[in-house]
């Protein structure tokens, strides 16, 4: 019969020059260290600076567990959550490297009856450490670990996945398993809701002695569907036998998605379950999302980040916003002082930050985009929410889910996160919100969003809802960066569900320039149900995005009920650090303004 022990007790940390530190259970570096009494507490004052040397040491925990003598069972370790990268040793013989996140590591040859003894480095992690009276990112161990054991079968890893499927849910079960003995094993569901057991299935499966993946579906009648109001969810029970004999028993929670049109998937790291913040139900409340990953939350979003049916999106990083936008929090207060720029600086090296590839930059931009790094955060930010616009709208329309990181777990230089660890919103904040409202148009602009000179180009025009919304019209134009129409065409449609209405076709100018493709969906009564915009870049040369490195500057002012764009050029990629209702992601055209409640024109930032 398989067996967990939880090891809790007879931990120890040390770097090889302080004391061995004995620990009450498994706590992660800065915990163990303040509740040892070497470190102050790091929560005030300026305590947190004296504590920047921990991330610069390589870390050791250590325990022992006994086996009694007749021990012959086959064995791991599992762990819940590591922060930080590192290697795993048992008696001194190494078992695997490691990655932040949970780790399931296979010791069967490597202990033995009587005392054994389990090692975990975690190699030096420099990070960017906030300011005064600022948490500091955990590493080490967080989380419960466990020796377990096995006779004929182990479960390394199993997903789960809820869809509806009109009034049915649908629970598929993945299990990646390595069987040890040939045969036949029983696999026993138990679905449970709040009123009790629901549903129970049983399946067979005729195994060979190697790893295998399988799945089985189990459905649910009329099962409840999970969203933000209410998070209904199931627990399930998954016990697997051989020959009578139990081999392993596992259980979760899971709950059932809408089938069609997944929603953006949003994920939040450890850092920030570690600093919990009370503003996150309104952030995700602003972005509109359906599903969330973290550890408090509904476990089967997992399969949303990792299963094979949905896209990891990469969305670029960006550095820091400019100084002149907002002073204080900019590239050169988080150096404190020291040279922040370029990114191969100690300031940035030491502290683990991601590094920009200047050489791509300027091979698309040209050789002066790196000379300065407060234009380099305004093209990055602006790179950063364009490339996330069109990815969670290619997902949209290819009913998949799109994946990003919600907010940074401590101050960065750059990094591909929609908020920065002061709560201050970037433009791609903005940008997926606008991706994913109920009733959205767009235009889909080329690859890399650029294209030549006089070219001739037929741009594919989307219109995409999540409930039907019957007979419209939907006007798709070309603007000039001064505000002219430079192409235009309106075309009727009946929108029931997400579908291409029609096609933009253009000749380009034949000089370099920014051109902002805008999208405007009309009921049949004549009001506006969406307006949306995207850029596309026009060069001449080698340098692609060349009309993006010193744009046309536009000027904006606050109004008593919003912002207006007052001079004579079109103000790209308008977005807000803080958190606004009636926000518009977008180009805001000469003369046009935007309704913003309560805007301070401090905290609205746009590219040029």
């Amino acid at each position: 019969m398989a067996t967990t022990c939880a090891l809790i007790e007879g931990w120890r940390l040390d770097d090889d020059i302080l004391s061995p530190l004995p620990l009450p259970a498994p706590l992660p570096v800065i915990d163990a260290l303040a509740g040892g009494g070497v470190l102050e507490d790091v929560a005030t004052g300026l305590h947190s600076l004296g504590a920047e040397w921990v991330f610069l040491r390589a870390w050791r925990y250590r325990v022992s567990f006994e086996l009694p003598e007749e021990w012959d069972e086959r064995s791991a370790l599992r762990f819940a959550n590591l922060r930080g990268c590192g290697s795993l040793s048992v008696n001194g013989e190494p078992v695997t490297r490691f990655l932040a996140g949970p780790l399931f590591a296979d010791i069967t040859g490597l202990i033995h009856p009587g005392r054994n003894e389990a090692e975990l480095i975690f190699d030096p992690q420099p990070r960017a450490l906030p300011g005064s009276g600022a948490p500091l990112a955990k590493i080490g161990l967080s989380g419960a670990a466990y020796l377990e054991t096995y006779n004929y079968l182990m479960v390394e890893h199993i997903s789960v996945d809820g869809r509806m499927c009109e009034a049915r849910g649908d629970l598929t079960f993945r299990l990646s398993l390595n069987a040890f003995t040939a045969g036949k094993y029983v696999f026993r569901y138990m679905i449970s809701g709040d009123e009790g057991a629901v549903e129970s299935e049983e399946f067979v499966e005729r195994l060979p002695a190697a790893r295998r993946v399988i799945e089985h579906v189990l459905s649910v009648r009329n099962a409840s569907v999970w969203s933000k109001r209410d998070r209904a969810s199931y627990d399930w029970r998954l016990s697997i036998e051989r020959s009578g004999i139990g081999c392993q028993t596992l259980r979760g929670s899971a709950a059932f998605f809408p089938e069609s049109e997944p929603k953006p998937v949003i994920r939040i790291s450890d850092g920030i379950l570690a600093r919990p913040d009370d503003r996150m139900d309104d952030w995700l409340d602003a972005l509109g999302m359906d599903a969330v990953s973290s550890d408090d939350r509904v476990s089967v979003t997992e399969t949303h980040l990792y299963g094979d049916r949905f896209r990891l999106a990469n969305s670029g990083n960006a550095l820091t916003v400019p100084a002149a936008l907002r002073s204080g929090d900019c590239l050169r207060a988080l150096a404190g002082g020291e040279a922040h720029w370029p990114p191969d600086v100690p300031a940035w090296r030491l502290r683990g930050n991601v590094m920009p590839d200047l050489d791509e930059y300027e091979a698309n931009f040209g050789a002066g985009v790196s000379g300065d790094a407060d234009r380099m955060a305004r093209i990055t930010r602006f790179l950063q929410a364009e490339d996330i616009v069109n990815t969670a709208i290619r997902a949209r329309i290819e009913g998949k889910a799109a994946c990003f990181s919600l907010i940074e777990r401590y101050p960065h230089f750059a990094s591909s996160e929609l908020i920065e660890f002061d709560g201050a919103l970037r433009p791609a904040f903005w940008a997926l919100r606008s991706a994913w409202k109920p009733v959205r148009g767009h235009i889909l602009p080329p690859p890399g969003a650029w294209a030549h000179t006089d070219d001739w180009i037929e741009l594919d025009i989307w219109a995409l809802t999540d409930t039907p919304v019957g007979m419209c019209s939907i006007t798709a134009t070309a603007y000039r960066v001064d505000g002219d129409i430079f192409q235009s065409i309106s075309l009727p449609l009946m929108l029931d569900g997400n579908q291409q209405a029609g096609k933009l076709k253009m000749r380009l100018p034949e000089y370099e320039t920014l051109i902002t493709l805008r999208t405007e969906i009309t009921s049949a009564g004549g009001a506006l149900l969406d307006r949306s915009d995207t850029v596309l870049a026009v060069y001449h040369g080698e340098f692609t995005m060349s009309a993006a490195l010193n744009p046309p500057r536009a000027q904006l002012r606050a109004t008593a009920s919003g912002i207006r764009n007052d001079s004579d050029v079109a103000a790209l990629g308008v977005s807000c650090a803080r958190l606004l209702p009636s926000m518009r992601y977008g180009t805001l055209l000469p003369g046009e303004e935007m309704p913003l409640s309560g805007a301070d024109l401090s905290h609205i930032e746009w590219f040029n």
